[in-house]
């Protein structure tokens, strides 16, 4: 009768070991080192990113912004690379989401309107100025650019709230972002 008591004991000492490496966020080990090297990954391509992401003032409007674009389409293509099978369904659901944003985010900037240069945009409002036009465009052109910068705005805002949504799932499975 001791000997299955102290059995039925240590079974009991055992199961109430197991439960927090089993039930508790962050305990799980193998899931929370999984979402942190998919944080960790995009970070690193983050950072790789930046510098050609930023415009140093040279070449052309237009080619910075198909600079960006390609850019952007690059990090979306390495971060879709990142394993996610270890991670939790809901984490790789949401992290899959945040790089639909910002594919979205990128062909926004791809379709970006044609800045022009200086003598092709003077022609081109001469010949406009010309034919009656007294604006020579520009009202029309400037419509184009605030209509592509409410679109940019709204991609950029999902990219927000998608990477929120990340930040979110690796919380809730014990993992800190900022970490």
């Amino acid at each position: 009768m001791n000997s299955r008591k102290d059995f039925l004991r240590s079974v009991f000492l055992w199961i109430l070991c197991l439960i927090p490496v089993l039930f508790i966020p962050g305990c799980g080990g193998g899931k929370t080192s999984a979402i942190r090297q998919v944080i960790r990954r995009d970070k690193e391509l983050s950072q790789h990113i930046q510098h050609p992401y930023s415009w140093n003032g040279s070449g052309s409007g237009d080619e910075y912004m198909d600079r960006s674009a390609e850019t952007i389409f690059w990090y979306v293509q390495e971060a879709r690379k990142f394993d996610t099978s270890s991670v939790p369904v809901d984490f790789a659901i949401a992290y899959r989401e945040h790089l639909r944003a910002w594919e979205f985010f990128g062909q926004n900037v791809r379709n970006h309107p044609i800045y022009g240069t200086f003598t092709s945009n003077f022609l081109k409002g001469a010949l406009r100025g010309l034919m009656g036009d007294v604006t020579g465009g520009a009202l029309e052109q400037e419509a184009l650019f605030q209509n592509w910068e409410t679109q940019l705005k709204q991609a950029d805002q999902e990219i927000e709230s998608t990477w929120e949504a990340v930040q979110q799932s690796a919380i809730r499975h014990g993992v800190n972002v900022g970490q």
